[in-house]
């Protein structure tokens, strides 16, 4: 009966977060980003049945291709994103719940932490169209499944776990890694905890089970971009940024290097698959300096992980002390629970390990916010187990920390979201812009720019024109004729003013101005 009620709550508290979320849904039609256009961009390429162009070593496939059936539905290729979005997000609140499940939490702490949850998932929903999302939902069912005490018992798990892992991978490459490190070692540390010689024997075949699914569920994806890059490939994404961290490094390259053509002719920029942009391949082992320079980029990220988590929550370090001493208090006490909680920290603390190796952003650990909302909901239940006398003030400790977790979501859905540039250009001004650029002037074709390769991007996504990047800073007058030439560039978005503008006086003619956001639109001379 309980089980049945808490379903009932459970499916209240999701049909509502859909509600409201069809209710903010157009509030953020504006929100744009660049990464997500070439998933939207690959995912228009299924639909037309341009199969080789989809095939993508770069962007991950699994989120273009749930795209698909929204695309059919629904005009605006960013709002179908994010409808998309949502129902992930809800998706990744029922799988949060599963979690919590586990840890024995109370039907009345579960009820609190996903309603304090509501903003994270909106932030993760309407920030941005990315897979981050996507991962995060399907990494709760994978611990869900591996972490669950039935494991060892249950003949279905290992596969399921495979099935989980593959798709993870499909839909971020960095997990590919992620579970040839993680579910080796669960799998280890599981067995190392159950004393059953039949269990033991269950658990080897759950993993090679498993492993044999996963492997043969990306080795499909893995031999279609192979067989593209005519290498073996499971991912381009890695050596990119392992270039981007390189000692001599200067920055995205789509920065610098000038002019670069879209990969086919049908994609937007050369951002749709930038696995053709020049590599600056380096080694940590080849001498001293690179070494040191690379524990130093470690040490870097470490600090900027923390700085992450501190901005996700003041309280984050006491919360994962409290947990850490938790674990250790169960585990020598051989707590029942206390083989959960460790698989927990082992996962928790391994996710984020490898972006240490390159850099971390904060969308990358998603998952790691969730890990501390489950831990949080954790403490506290076990506090007012203990300390019953004092229950409704730990009670209200609880949700004052659930807040903290709210504020930088709600300050993003509240206030930030319009800004979508470095330059705090907000998306519907871009929008704005484009719209006047399109009706008045009917600007189509080859653009290129001077400066603000993002917002020139956004400028073409809307007007349906092909962006070739920014010319190189010190270009001459020649160079710049000859390039503009080569790629018969016909529109040209100048932003700000000084040395580009004088290089551009005598090949092209002034059409428009927009003051506001210091560009001037202009037109190629022929």
């Amino acid at each position: 009966m309980e089980r049945k009620n808490n379903q009932l709550i459970l499916g209240g508290i999701l049909l509502f977060y859909l509600f409201l979320g069809i209710l903010l849904w157009p509030r953020y039609k504006y929100v744009i980003n660049a990464d997500g256009l070439s998933y939207i961009s690959i995912a228009k390429k299924n639909l037309a049945g341009l199969w080789s162009e989809a095939v993508n070593g770069y962007w991950s496939p699994l989120y273009s291709w749930l795209l698909l059936p929204f695309l059919l539905f629904i005009k605006n290729s960013l709002q179908a994103a994010r409808l998309l979005n949502l129902f992930l997000s809800s998706l990744l609140l029922y799988g949060f719940y599963l979690n919590a499940s586990l840890f024995h939490l109370s039907s009345f702490l579960i009820f609190f932490l996903l309603v304090f949850l509501f903003p994270l998932a909106y932030y993760f929903t309407f920030s941005m169209i990315t897979p981050d999302l996507l991962v995060a939902t399907l990494l709760l069912f994978y611990f869900y499944f591996l972490l669950n005490p039935a494991y060892p018992h249950s003949s279905r798990r290992g596969s399921l776990a495979g099935v989980l892992g593959s798709l993870t991978y499909l839909a971020k490459s960095y997990n590919f890694f992620f579970f040839l490190f993680h579910f080796p070692l669960m799998n280890f540390l599981i067995s190392k905890l159950n004393k059953g010689r039949s269990s033991k024997q269950k658990l080897k075949r759950h993993f090679v089970t498993g492993m044999i699914v996963f492997l043969l569920l990306s080795g499909l994806w893995i031999t279609a971009i192979s067989f593209k890059y005519k290498k073996f490939t499971i991912s381009t994404t890695m050596a990119r940024a392992w270039t981007l961290v390189a000692p001599t490094a200067r920055g995205e390259p789509l920065r610098w290097i000038g002019l670069y053509p879209p990969p086919n002719s049908t994609a937007l920029s050369a951002w749709e698959d930038p696995s053709s942009l020049p590599l600056d391949i380096w080694n940590p082992f080849s001498s001293h300096f690179y070494f040191i320079h690379f524990l130093a980029n470690i040490f870097k990220n470490l600090a900027n992980l923390f700085e992450i988590m501190a901005s996700h929550s003041i309280f984050y370090l006491l919360i994962l002390m409290a947990f850490l001493a938790l674990t250790f208090y169960y585990f020598f006490k051989k707590h029942p629970s206390s083989p959960l909680l460790l698989f927990s920290l082992v996962s928790f603390f391994l996710y984020p390990a490898g972006f240490l190796l390159l850099y971390v952003v904060e969308r990358y650990i998603w998952i790691e916010f969730l890990w501390l909302i489950l831990f949080t909901g954790c403490l506290f239940s076990q506090l007012m187990k203990r300390f019953i006398q004092a229950k409704i003030i730990i009670f209200f400790l609880f949700l004052f920390i659930l807040a903290s977790y709210s504020l930088e979501p709600l300050h993003y859905l509240i206030s930030d979201y319009e800004r979508v540039t470095e330059y705090g250009t907000s998306g519907q001004k871009i929008y704005q812009i484009s719209e006047i650029l399109k009706t008045k002037f009917d600007l189509k074709g080859n653009v290129a720019s001077n400066d603000r390769w993002n917002e020139s991007l956004f400028l073409c996504y809307y007007l349906g024109c092909r962006y070739f990047g920014q010319i190189k800073e010190d270009i001459s007058v020649g160079e710049l004729k000859a390039e503009l030439e080569k790629y018969k560039i016909k529109y040209f978005f100048l932003w700000g003013t000084g040395q580009d503008e004088e290089k551009l006086r005598l090949l092209t003619t002034r059409l428009v101005e927009f003051p506001g956001v210091r560009l001037k639109v202009l037109k190629i001379k022929r």
